[in-house]
């Protein structure tokens, strides 16, 4: 499987360290989900801004919710047809 064809999920995506491993991912070619608290959605869609070639997806949500992390590997693999990474920042 090619890199650009990967998927990955990266938790606490807003801020930090994992709006950093979420854009690198991206520069690396993986198409990526940012997840975060739903307060933090604008924050979100300005990191997927960054990664540019339509390779992010915002799903925010709770990754300490079980039913909602589940929501948010449900929506990757439909949008993406994969995942093939996660990172998980809480």
């Amino acid at each position: 499987m090619s890199a650009l064809r990967r998927v990955a999920i990266v938790t606490g995506a807003a801020q930090g360290i994992g709006r950093g491993i979420a854009l690198r991912l991206a520069k690396d070619g993986l198409k990526v989900v940012v997840n975060d608290v739903p307060s933090k959605k604008a924050i979100l869609e300005k990191v997927v801004g960054e990664m540019g070639d339509n390779n992010g997806l915002v799903v925010p949500g709770d990754a300490a919710d079980e039913g909602q992390v589940r929501e948010l590997v449900k929506t990757a693999v439909s949008k993406f047809g994969s995942l093939d990474v996660v990172s998980n920042q809480l």
